[in-house]
């Protein structure tokens, strides 16, 4: 997926761009709407969350093969090494999160049922 049209840097910004909505994202939100339900009150289905996995780990597969660590231009060389890493490194971060919340639920879930199954 590298950029091969790309004739300026601010080309090289706008490619970037696209994935400013990870530094945006707030994570305990983020969590709190996907297994509380947020403001609608209920959990998400596990294709949802998946799905909210799969967006950030696909996120960090882009950003990590946008460009080279060095993009050569007419004039000028942008080290892109240290912005792919951290911005690939949110993203996996985002990704964890919801796998330690899904982890977190499913032991939850257990427990509940074991107690639940224990009483009767």
């Amino acid at each position: 997926m590298i950029q091969e049209n790309m004739t300026d840097p601010t080309d090289l910004l706008e490619s970037y761009k696209k994935y400013d909505f990870i530094l945006n994202v707030d994570k305990k939100k983020l969590i709190d709407d996907l297994f509380k339900g947020g403001e609608e009150g209920q959990k998400k289905t596990l294709e949802e969350i998946e799905e909210q996995v799969l967006h950030f780990d696909r996120a960090h597969y882009e950003i990590m093969t946008l460009t080279e660590d060095e993009v050569d231009f007419r004039i000028f060389r942008v080290m892109t090494k240290k912005l792919k890493n951290e911005l690939g490194e949110q993203a996996n971060k985002i990704k964890d999160r919801i796998l330690e919340a899904t982890y977190n639920y499913c032991v939850e879930t257990v427990t509940n049922v074991n107690n639940t199954y224990a009483e009767m």
